[in-house]
């Protein structure tokens, strides 16, 4: 059967933090079939995610803090990463059908580092409220704190007339996340994510101490956010999210399937982040509209076991929806790294969890 036209194709010792201060760690495994899932906490009830390839990059640092996941009590062990098979699994499949290359896997262009403290001159959106010292549209919420650093930042919304929340929400418009040796970089959680997508600040601890400092709110740019431990220390991803424009949303030109449940996050969670980012969203691969200009794209929770008799049958359920929807699937880390860049990043087997031969017509492969 023709497939569809691919071209419509620090921690907190306390433990009543809401689980959306989880942190979503990119830890990959590089031996396949031998990986052991091993769920970690930090001694301040961290939960690390999964994820599907250990990549190189440069830690802020091993005393960075870690977000609090509710229901877990202080003095718990350190974080031990959780390991996972990677998903590149060749497995033959038949029948295969040659579908014209679509621009949805043709290498992005990578933008220049935005190195420049600030990345100049941007002023922040809320700034014009606090002319008559109106902060009323300032709305904080915080991951990664210790309870010190904590109680500084409700202090700062009680002293200045902004709000403060423990979720992220639709009003959130500053996100105030734990650095360590590197300043403007942090961990990746489930806030940092949230914030990205909605286009908030995202802000270094130290912004908080010094407007208590200063008796007042200061400009948020030299405090802004940079990167993080796991995309990069410096690529931007929080400044050029919050100032795209309407018609420059993320996933506008997109429309997802969240299939199958996912580790440390929701689905719910997941589709919000994705809809926020501009995507339309369907419950079944068989909902695709197709409508022209979307390109039809699966989401999945990549499989976890050392047992390969569930990842062959993984494997060619992706096929089987290729075949029938010309759609991909792809890991949810593809959405992860998208976000936290806001630029979508390029389709290929570092995240596609369909079979090589099944695609390798189609795909362009780093």
């Amino acid at each position: 059967m023709d497939p569809r036209p691919s071209s419509a194709s620090p921690g907190l010792n306390v433990s009543k933090l809401s689980h959306t201060d989880l942190p979503v760690s990119n830890n990959y495994a590089s031996k396949a079939f031998g990986a052991k899932e091993s769920p970690g906490f930090s001694n301040d009830g961290t939960r690390s995610l999964n994820s599907l390839e250990k990549r190189k990059v440069d830690p802020v640092s091993e005393t960075t803090s870690r977000d609090s996941f509710s229901g877990f009590s202080p003095g718990q062990k350190p974080t031990v990463e959780m390991q996972v098979i990677p998903n590149q699994r060749f497995i033959p499949s038949p029948g295969k059908t040659a579908v014209k290359k679509s621009s949805l896997f043709r290498k992005q262009p990578t933008p220049e580092p935005l190195s420049k403290p600030g990345f100049g001159g941007n002023v922040s959106p809320v700034i014009a409220t606090r002319e008559n010292n109106d902060n009323s549209h300032v709305a904080l919420v915080a991951t990664g704190l210790p309870r010190d650093e904590l109680s500084c930042v409700r202090d700062v919304a009680k002293t200045f007339g902004c709000k403060f929340n423990q979720k992220f929400n639709s009003s959130t418009t500053h996100v105030i996340v734990k650095t360590g040796a590197q300043p403007r970089a942090c961990d990746r959680t489930l806030k940092y994510f949230q914030g990205i997508a909605a286009k908030a600040w995202i802000l270094s601890f130290e912004w908080v101490v010094d407007s208590l400092k200063a008796g007042q709110l200061l400009d948020e740019e030299p405090y802004e956010i940079q990167g993080d431990t796991v995309n990069g220390l410096n690529h931007g991803g929080p400044h050029r999210a919050r100032l795209a424009g309407d018609k420059e949303l993320l996933l506008k030109n997109y429309e997802i399937c969240c299939f199958g449940d996912y580790i440390g996050l929701n689905k719910d969670e997941l589709k919000d982040m994705i809809e926020t980012c501009g995507a339309a969203t369907v419950q079944d691969p068989s909902m695709f509209t197709y409508k022209p200009g979307c390109r039809p794209l699966i989401v999945a929770q990549p499989v976890v076991t050392k047992d390969k008799n569930a990842i062959t049958a993984a494997t060619a359920k992706y096929d089987k929806f290729y075949r029938q929807f010309g759609a991909v699937t792809v890991s949810r880390e593809w959405i992860l790294d998208s976000i936290a860049q806001y630029r979508t990043v390029a389709v290929n087997m570092e995240y596609i969890l369909c079979s090589r031969k099944m695609i390798d017509d189609v795909i362009d492969i780093d």
